[in-house]
């Protein structure tokens, strides 16, 4: 079974463990105001079920297909940590039939989208994108990415963040983990330096 903690977040009961963490026979501790279990480890977030591939195939199915379509599944689905840039549906429907049938550039632009390393929240700096397929660690290479991250209080004076990617796409939601990296969901589909991309 499962259950929700206090800040929302799921628990997995199953087979004397919790999210894989073994609960320690007769080691219950019945307190004034609860329950003590003593367990073998630390708890891992619930997100440690869910990797790059589950996440993008259920929840962002016309990205997963461009990835599927060009044979570069693997590297979303290997063990590598790395941040992903996700398009919202809405920016996908407006690619272009020229990238579409365009396989080459089609592939740069989707390996533009991958960071590899995990960046949360992402900071106010360049980092590089994967401009080759991912055969391990030497074959990355990259054109620069900038991401700019900005904080402020609404009207409850609460604090919130948004960021923008290369001055062009709104991160709209941050940094959704995965057991293999993070997603950012943005509102465009990026694109390398044109110079790059169409010389």
């Amino acid at each position: 079974g499962q259950v929700k903690t206090s800040n929302g977040q799921e628990l997995y009961f199953e087979d004397g463990k919790v999210n894989d963490v073994a609960i320690q026979e007769q080691s219950k501790y019945i307190g004034t105001n609860g329950v003590i279990h003593v367990i073998n480890g630390l708890i891992p977030p619930p997100w440690y079920r869910i990797s790059m591939i589950d996440e993008l195939s259920t929840n962002h199915p016309n990205f997963f297909h461009l990835f599927e379509q060009l044979a570069l599944l693997d590297i979303l689905s290997d063990s590598e940590p790395k941040t992903l840039f996700v398009p919202t549906e809405e920016a996908l429907h407006s690619l272009s039939n020229r990238l579409l049938n365009d396989r080459e550039r089609l592939r740069n632009a989707l390996l533009y989208h991958l960071i590899p390393a995990v960046n949360l929240e992402l900071n106010q700096s360049r980092h590089t994108a994967l401009q080759e397929p991912l055969l391990g660690l030497s074959a990355l290479e990259g054109k620069s990415i900038r991401i700019q991250i900005q904080t402020d209080l609404d009207a409850t004076q609460k604090l919130y963040t948004w960021g923008t990617v290369n001055g062009v796409a709104n991160i709209i939601v941050m940094d959704r983990l995965v057991n293999n990296g993070v997603l950012q969901l943005v509102d465009t589909f990026l694109l390398p330096p044109v110079e790059d991309f169409y010389g």
